[in-house]
């Protein structure tokens, strides 16, 4: 998929995995993605805005209800199955790179090529757009924390694109996303880091924790237990070498639930 990467807010640079000959080819493409995505992230607001008048508990998991509102109007879009996207299947062009785990700097300063999520995340914070220039037009959209480099492009130290994290999140319904993480960030991060991608698997870990009530629920959102837990389902379910095939879309979520409160009885 041919896209804009915003280099600042009067320059921009066309980035693509398709075959190109000169700097402009894919231009007119590029543009189209840049305005479609002015819409994905205006709706993204009308998103967020429902869930403030719906979820009562909307203050105390601010980033979490951000970052759903932001996936949940990507998923629905469906750029990301849109044929500039997914490609021809030919050489010339191929499905284009929608994640990187390198920094944006490093990115473009070895001139490899950038990710989607990193180029969104980018246009996002400047609120840069082909008909417009906005400043805070999606500052809602942007994470507010420390942690998170550039203010919407990247997680800190390399880590996969927030984006992209945001997608990973509302691939599951919100109820049953909150009940699998908590409302926290950190544990979809933990996940998504981990490769814990299959829906099946989370919604069974919503069901987990909805068996607990709201008091002891909270010992299964805690970082350091979060990050064993999931430790213990990375070595049942490896996501490459030996074991690898043995995939939770291979089971029912009843017997991943039963599994869950088999492995997770320590905790």
């Amino acid at each position: 998929m041919p896209f804009l990467y915003w280099l600042d807010d009067e320059r921009y640079t066309i980035s693509t995995q398709w075959s190109k000959n000169h700097e402009d080819e894919f231009e007119e493409e590029a543009k189209f993605v840049d305005r479609r995505l002015d819409e994905i992230f205006d709706e993204s607001l009308v998103t967020l805005s429902k869930i403030k008048k719906e979820k009562k508990n909307y203050k105390d998991h601010k980033e979490f209800f951000r970052d759903y509102a932001v996936g949940k109007s990507i998923i629905e879009s469906g750029i990301l199955e849109h044929e500039y996207i997914i490609g021809d299947g030919t050489k010339a062009k191929p499905p284009e790179l929608l994640t990187d785990i390198g920094n944006f700097e490093m990115i473009v300063e070895k001139g490899q090529n950038i990710a989607f999520f990193t180029a969104i995340g980018k246009k996002a914070s400047m609120g840069k757009s082909l008909d417009y220039y906005e400043k805070d037009r999606w500052e809602e959209l942007r994470p507010v924390r420390k942690g998170a480099t550039k203010k919407g492009e990247k997680r800190s130290a390399g880590k996969k694109d927030i984006y992209a994290r945001a997608v990973y999140l509302a691939e599951q319904d919100l109820d049953l996303a909150i009940l699998t993480f908590g409302g926290k960030v950190d544990l979809v991060a933990g996940a998504f880091e981990r490769n814990l991608d299959s829906i099946k698997l989370r919604n069974a870990i919503a069901r987990f924790c909805e068996q607990y009530d709201l008091g002891e629920r909270e010992r299964y959102y805690t970082r350091d237990v979060r990050r064993e837990m999931y430790k213990k389902l990375n070595k049942l379910f490896p996501s490459r070498g030996p074991g690898s095939s043995k995939s939770p879309e291979n089971y029912s979520e009843d017997i991943l639930f039963e599994t869950l409160n088999k492995i997770w009885l320590e905790f």
